[in-house]
């Protein structure tokens, strides 16, 4: 279950430059119906928010919750839950597919198509040159469905609805609440560049993984003290870079 909020503080514009200009960090959302605010089904911040399912598993040796990089990935981003019950059937002529809330807020008719689209009440910005990956919840799967992952460039493209593939051929029901979409703020960037380098740049790097020699018995710790050690160079980098810029306009 995930962590209740306090009291939410919730922005009301009249007009569109009464929107919050978003930094870096901050994804804003809102509404089609006050409804959706209620805890139930509201989107939430992965951070600390863990899935049962991760939180009943042990912690010993080996267990998958000694893994950083799973962990990383559960606590990155924010998570868009089902707003009301969706029930799906195969249509009449067994070729398609039927869907039908059980709502209580507005939503478009849900057409029939192998793919069924479901409208997200939910608009979503982020800040300029910042975009969202929408994943399903990879570590959660269901075998009735999944859901198709897309990037939109939510900066200035705030409409983002989700695209269901239907894994069964029998009707099945989704409860409120359940994760839908795993969303993950970036910022754009050109192509990727792809370098390349040798056997002797495998052997350097390999040491810094899982068993090597940069990597003691308790790795988790190590590689949370690795991160924070080049997040704050990074940050002196910039502060360097930003005084050298300062200096040269003095």
């Amino acid at each position: 279950m995930r962590k209740r909020s306090e009291k939410l503080q919730i922005v009301k514009p009249d007009i569109f430059y009464d929107l919050p200009k978003l930094k870096k960090n901050q994804v804003f959302l809102s509404c089609v119906d006050p409804n959706l605010m209620d805890d139930s089904c509201r989107p939430y911040t992965n951070a600390g928010n863990w899935p049962e399912w991760w939180k009943e598993l042990s912690g010993s040796d080996g267990s998958l919750k000694r893994c950083s990089g799973t962990s990383d990935y559960l606590a990155t981003g924010f998570t868009i839950p089902l707003w009301a019950k969706l029930m799906i059937r195969p249509s009449l002529n067994g070729k398609n597919w039927d869907a039908r809330f059980d709502l209580v807020t507005r939503a478009r008719k849900l057409q029939e198509s192998n793919y069924i689209k479901v409208i997200n009440p939910w608009l979503i910005k982020t800040p300029p040159g910042w975009s969202s990956l929408f994943l399903p919840p990879l570590w959660d799967p269901n075998p009735n469905y999944t859901m198709l992952p897309a990037v939109v460039n939510t900066d200035y493209y705030h409409n983002a609805h989700m695209v269901i593939n239907v894994l069964t051929n029998e009707p099945f029901e989704l409860e409120i609440g359940r994760p839908m979409w795993h969303v993950i703020p970036f910022k754009r960037t050109k192509e990727s560049e792809l370098l390349w380098g040798d056997t002797n740049a495998y052997n350097l790097l390999k040491h810094r993984g899982f068993g090597g020699g940069f990597m003691p018995k308790r790795q988790k710790s190590k590689y949370k003290k690795m991160q924070r050690d080049a997040d704050s160079e990074l940050a002196a980098q910039k502060k360097t870079f930003i005084d050298k810029i300062m200096r040269r306009d003095d």
